[in-house]
């Protein structure tokens, strides 16, 4: 069920709202709004360089999100079971993922110089950074790595 105000998931039995606090009478008045509430539709929306950006997604979506950043087992594993065509959500950070993966061969291989270990080092923090995000539901996109766009 869904709160009737901000369409955030209501958890069961419950009669208010986590997120904005609503009052939920009773379930068979929360299950018509339910019916009748639709989310804002803005299809052609783009956020502020700086604004942070959510998305409603379940518990195990955010956690395939976030054990994306975490190695290539947990990205080719994610690649092949999450639904990326239709998850939006999934489909970000499994992109964000996937920039940092290269990179870090890049630096890799450039880790004879110092920029190998600047750049590792930067691909480590923007890691923890996805992952962060991915735990808040956050689309928002990562410093250098977020405009760039393998998955289309």
């Amino acid at each position: 069920m869904f709160c009737p105000n901000c369409g955030k998931q209501l958890a069961e039995g419950s009669s208010t709202c986590d997120s904005c606090g609503t009052t939920v009478p009773n379930q068979e008045s929360a299950q018509q709004a339910n019916a009748t509430y639709e989310a804002p539709q803005q299809p052609n929306y783009q956020p502020a360089a700086n604004q942070k950006v959510y998305a409603q997604t379940t518990g195990t979506s955010r956690a395939l999100a976030m054990s994306v950043y975490w190695g290539l087992l947990p990205l080719i594993f994610a690649a092949c079971v999450a639904d990326k065509d239709t998850d939006p959500f999934i489909k970000h950070h499994l992109n964000q993922a996937l920039v940092i993966f290269i990179g870090s061969i890049i630096a890799a291989f450039l880790s004879i110089i110092l920029i190998g270990g600047i750049l590792a080092i930067f691909l480590l923090v923007v890691g923890i950074m996805g992952t962060v995000q991915a735990y808040h539901g956050e689309l928002t996109e990562l410093p250098l790595v977020g405009k760039i766009k393998l998955l289309k």
